[in-house]
């Protein structure tokens, strides 16, 4: 019997400064819908929106009625021919438009995959939903400077009262990760 491979990722948000990115590890069975439900949790994203992966000239998109992509939920990771250093996209929230960049950095055989998923390392915290993509969060984080502002005072009705952009329990991710695990969720 083949092992089947174990990649662990990083993914980076796009155009956020300093950087949003999570390490974690998948199953190659790991299909791209539940690869998307797994990139919920180690974001921190809340699963409210559409996605779509975008593997070098393919697209996968959440089942809807019309889509344009391939459907997600009957594709592996392992058969989209990835490798060490491959690298392919995820956009979350169609509206929005967060983009995150994600890196295989290493590709093993591994018999403990009922161990996975499993976050590694991160830094920052998600941004909040809908606050309007780059721009809009650019903008909270000008609030939470100077909250005197008042061109983006408005913005915090977006913060739950003990949102810190600088916080993130790889912990916690593990124990969410752990609990969808065990409930069969992915």
């Amino acid at each position: 019997m083949n092992a089947s491979p174990i990649y662990d990722l990083k993914v980076t948000l796009r155009d956020i400064d300093p950087p949003v990115w999570r390490r974690f590890r998948v199953g190659g069975k790991t299909t791209l819908a539940l690869l998307h439900e797994i990139l919920q949790i180690v974001m921190g994203w809340l699963d409210y929106h559409l996605y779509e992966f975008a593997v070098g000239d393919q697209r996968y998109e959440a089942p809807e009625e019309a889509p344009e992509g391939k459907d997600p939920t009957s594709t592996p990771i392992d058969r989209v021919n990835l490798e060490v250093g491959s690298r392919f996209t995820y956009l979350y929230d169609w509206g929005d438009e967060w983009w995150h960049d994600i890196e295989v950095e290493a590709v093993s055989a591994g018999p403990d995959i009922a161990l996975l998923p499993v976050c590694i390392a991160g830094e920052r915290a998600c941004p909040p939903e809908d606050c309007g993509g780059p721009p809009g969060y650019a903008d909270l984080l000008r609030y939470l400077a100077d909250p005197t502002d008042s061109e983006v005072a408005h913005l915090a009705d977006w913060l739950e009262v003990d949102w810190s952009p600088e916080q993130f329990d790889v912990s916690e991710v593990n124990e969410t990760l752990r609990a969808a695990r065990d409930a069969g969720a992915i």
